[in-house]
């Protein structure tokens, strides 16, 4: 039996067939014995299992005045303790505001916010941040992105303005074409200016 015939006896039995297609397959089962066989096991299948599946609800006289009852019997009551539930809704709600804020406060007692910084360079090797908000260090490294040229990180910082430069392959000074604003710093640079919650 054809793997084809296979998959038109099930299209057969769900009515997913025309009916120039139905007439076709019932010639074609006529000229095949065991496909008309599978077919027929295939459909007493069917029959068995709707028949089998069938619940037939239970007959039920309710008596007049005895409905409310009977909806009390079907009514589950619940014994929580309040205390546990409200304790949980609390904790639930502080940690959902906490997760939805993005400033944080540092030991300090200053509040920080996470900044994200985005360099395009499709041949740089590597690309890292330097400015006054972390000392002008050279150890704060961007990630690329995959293949697509993009190099990202996030730095916390305290609200304020700073000036910072992108350094592509540890050598070349570039400023960030995104930022806000622009200076000249001591070397005849430019500096890319970026404001934080001023």
């Amino acid at each position: 039996m054809k793997d084809e015939f296979l998959f038109q006896a099930h299209q057969y039995l769900d009515g997913e067939l025309s009916d120039q297609e139905c007439k076709e397959f019932e010639g074609i089962m006529k000229d095949q014995p065991e496909l008309a066989r599978y077919v027929k096991r295939l459909r007493n299948m069917d029959d068995s299992l709707r028949t089998a599946l069938t619940v037939q609800a239970p007959q039920m006289e309710i008596p007049r005045g005895s409905l409310s009852r009977f909806t009390d019997l079907l009514t589950v009551r619940w014994r929580v303790p309040a205390v546990p539930v409200i304790l949980t809704c609390l904790l639930l709600a502080a940690f959902f505001l906490w997760k939805g804020i993005p400033e944080t406060e540092n030991p300090t007692g200053h509040h920080v916010t996470d900044v994200k910084l985005v360099y395009f360079s499709k041949t740089a090797k590597s690309v890292a941040v330097v400015g006054s908000f972390n000392s002008w260090n050279r150890e704060v490294n961007l990630h690329s992105k995959g293949d697509n040229g993009y190099w990202v990180v996030q730095i916390p910082v305290s609200p304020g303005e700073y000036s910072y430069s992108f350094i592509v392959d540890g050598k070349i000074r570039v400023a960030d074409p995104t930022a806000d604003s622009f200076k000249e710093d001591d070397f005849g640079s430019k500096d890319s200016i970026m404001r934080v919650g001023v």
